[in-house]
């Protein structure tokens, strides 16, 4: 087992600093964690006007996705995190998959008048995935004893982080009495790209007992590649992106709604490192009159010139932004209380996580008080209940706060948390 504390304390403590995020919801929309300036039929949208401001670094938007689930591997001993690599091993079946999302916002301003909102604002993103296949950890913890005259393939590794900041103008207005339109511009600046992969890697050793070759002989194959961002000037990784959101009232009472966030790219400058050969292994052969060492050597040399890592400098790369995609329906029973049901779309590295919520929000008129909770599923977390709070305190201060999976942040028995969870809060001004 590894003690890796100082590692995550580490970690977390640089990473958690950046990860203030607004949540700018003021009507408590259907998607609480990526919504548009935008404002929905059943809230009073036809001539009230006001001016919104963010308080900013008052806000949190975090968000862990883990399979197998942390508390498998994860322990606390005397005040130490601990690791223990084989039990992360027997954890998964084919491959584990990891999930970071940190999302702040460094400034927001929005003003509505009339029938519509325009919003300018500075965010910031780090967003990190990564997959680690059961061959390679059976490989690390176990050796390849258990593999011996059998081919191990190592593939489907791969890990990926980015780290970027954008501009944006928002605007959301009414088309006709029935539909409403919204939209996000932003313009792009990364700050950290680095990635991971393994597309092909095998390992054969087989035993030669029994016969006048070697014991031993080996087989290896190498696919690998990784790249990591070269330029880091004020100018250099810059992207586009926009958010679209479109709401239609289908009765007096039901709307239909979809959006899509983050549906951009980023243009990279990379280092970028590949390794790619194949080399069989059977043994040293040679006489009494030659130098071992030579022969070593040799054989050092071979193995170097095959699997040499080679480097191409300041590569243009273009990589696309982890979108998600949302479609739904607005149920109002009532004018303090409404029903809503959401899919939830969101594109990974090599695969899409599907997401499906129930949620019923009230709104209590004499506290200025909303509440929402919400029950959603995907492969990581099928017991995911999240509890979000509006509140408006006077005229001028209103603040928005979620957790989610809240079962699991307040039942240290129950290990949901460690397979997804998230916290949110923010703390705005309205005149």
């Amino acid at each position: 087992m590894i003690n890796i504390k100082r590692f995550f304390l580490y970690f977390f403590l640089s990473v958690f600093t950046q990860s203030f995020y607004g949540q700018i919801d003021f009507n408590f929309h259907h998607n609480i964690d990526a919504p548009i300036p935008c404002y929905s039929f059943n809230n009073d949208s036809t001539s009230h006007s006001f001016q919104i401001l963010q308080i900013p670094f008052l806000g949190l938007d975090f968000h862990i996705y883990s399979n197998p689930s942390l508390d498998h591997f994860l322990s606390n001993s005397n005040n130490q995190i601990i690791l223990n690599l084989n039990d992360y091993k027997t954890s998964f079946q084919n491959s584990s998959h990891h999930l970071l999302d940190f999302k702040n916002t460094l400034f927001y301003y929005a003003q509505k008048k009339d029938y519509s909102i325009n919003s300018f604002g500075f965010t910031h993103r780090f967003f990190g995935e990564l997959s680690l296949s059961n061959e390679l950890m059976d490989l690390i913890v176990d050796g390849n004893y258990s593999n011996l005259n059998s081919t191990i393939d190592l593939d489907n590794n791969y890990a990926r982080l980015y780290n970027y900041f954008s501009i944006f103008y928002g605007y959301a207005n009414r088309i006709n009495n029935q539909s409403l339109f919204a939209f996000k511009l932003k313009l792009l600046k990364g700050g950290i790209s680095f990635g991971f992969d393994n597309r092909e890697f095998s390992l054969l050793v087989s035993d030669n007992f029994g016969t006048e070759q070697n014991p031993f002989s080996s087989r290896f194959i190498t696919d690998l590649s990784y790249f990591v961002n070269s330029d880091y000037s004020i100018l250099s990784n810059l992207g586009l992106a926009v958010d679209i959101e479109l709401q239609h009232q289908l009765s007096d009472y039901l709307n239909v709604y979809t959006q899509i966030n983050e549906l951009g790219f980023i243009s990279w400058r990379e280092d970028q490192y590949t390794s790619k050969g194949s080399f069989d292994f059977n043994g040293i052969d040679y006489s009494l009159d030659e130098d071992l060492m030579t022969e070593f050597s040799n054989i050092y040399d071979t193995i170097v010139d095959i699997f040499d890592i080679r480097e191409n400098n300041n590569i243009k790369s273009v990589s696309l932004l982890p979108l998600e995609f949302d479609f739904g329906l607005n149920f109002e029973s009532n004018l303090y209380s409404e029903f809503y049901i959401n899919y939830n779309l969101k594109k990974l590295f090599t695969s899409f996580l599907h997401t499906g919520s129930l949620s019923y929000l009230h709104y209590f008129d004499g506290s200025e008080l909303s509440i929402m909770s919400s029950y959603s599923f995907n492969k990581f977390n099928y017991s995911n209940l999240t509890f979000h709070i509006n509140k408006k305190w006077n005229y001028f201060l209103h603040t928005n706060m979620y957790v989610k999976n809240i079962i699991g942040f307040f039942n240290n028995s129950y290990s949901g948390i460690t397979q997804g969870g998230g916290i949110g809060f923010e703390m705005l001004l309205s005149f």
